[in-house]
């Protein structure tokens, strides 16, 4: 049996990224099918897995800013053909569910339904300019669009399954959709526990620094707690925290 595996864009390495790699290794043959392709941000680890990319891919500036792309998604999810295999498996939060394919069976991993056509306050958050008045009928329509192509693309795998049981019901409320529920595999041999080593009197929050993680909100707790705070992560909301932190005791440590 022949693998494609489709994934929304490989230029970052985050979780769904280590989901991609998990499935990598069930089908070491399988090939990956993907909007955009950065070896670099991925450190290489889909290095000659790579099939297919669409044509956002050659668009300058589109890898390290592809979220002005979203509009352009859709149309580059719908021309990205999948050709051939006996099987495809998306692992996605939008796109790669809606990338071209015939006859083959798809199952589609869904880590949650495209936040930027269902849920208006994740784009707000991050764009304050489309709460302006005069363009909201504009964003609207837009919301519109990616709404109706995301409910459309996920009508088309035969089996979703989700990756928790809230995304399961966020899958049965925005696509009228069962969903079964199987976890992200999560690398145990580099967590260790020693209880007798001594624990020390700190707080640690650890992720990507990504607007809709909410990194803010624990900033502005422990402005107000004066707590010891460690903040493992990089990304683009690092400016902003280092802006919103009045604490002392909050430390940003980096990657």
């Amino acid at each position: 049996m022949k693998v494609v595996l489709a994934h929304d864009y490989l230029n970052q390495l985050g979780g769904a990224e280590r989901v991609l790699k998990s499935l990598v290794k069930i089908f070491p043959d399988a090939e990956i099918c993907t909007l955009l392709y950065s070896p670099g941000k991925t450190s290489g680890i889909f290095k000659n897995k790579i099939k297919r990319t669409s044509f956002l891919n050659y668009i300058p500036f589109a890898k390290s800013r592809h979220r002005l792309f979203i509009p352009l998604m859709p149309l580059a999810s719908s021309f990205l053909k999948i050709k051939g295999g006996d099987l495809v498996i998306s692992d996605s939060a939008g796109f790669a569910k809606g990338f071209n394919y015939k006859n083959q069976f798809h199952i589609a991993y869904s880590h949650t339904p495209l936040r930027y056509a269902w849920e208006e306050d994740y784009l707000t958050s991050k764009f304050g300019f489309m709460k302006n008045e005069t363009l909201r009928p504009i964003f609207k329509k837009l919301l519109d669009y990616l709404r109706r192509w995301d409910f459309e693309a996920a009508q088309k795998p035969d089996i979703i399954i989700a990756n928790s049981k809230f995304i399961a019901n966020k899958i049965k409320n925005y696509y009228g959709r069962e969903a079964a529920v199987v976890y992200p595999p999560v690398d145990s041999g580099i967590f260790n526990y020693a209880p007798d080593q001594k624990r020390e009197n700190y707080f640690l929050a650890v992720g990507r620094l990504l607007h809709y993680k909410k990194f803010d909100l624990i900033v502005e707790a422990f402005n107000e707690l004066q707590l010891p705070l460690k903040i493992i992560g990089e990304g683009p909301e690092l400016k902003n925290l280092h802006r919103k932190n009045s604490s002392p005791n909050t430390e940003f440590l980096g990657y």
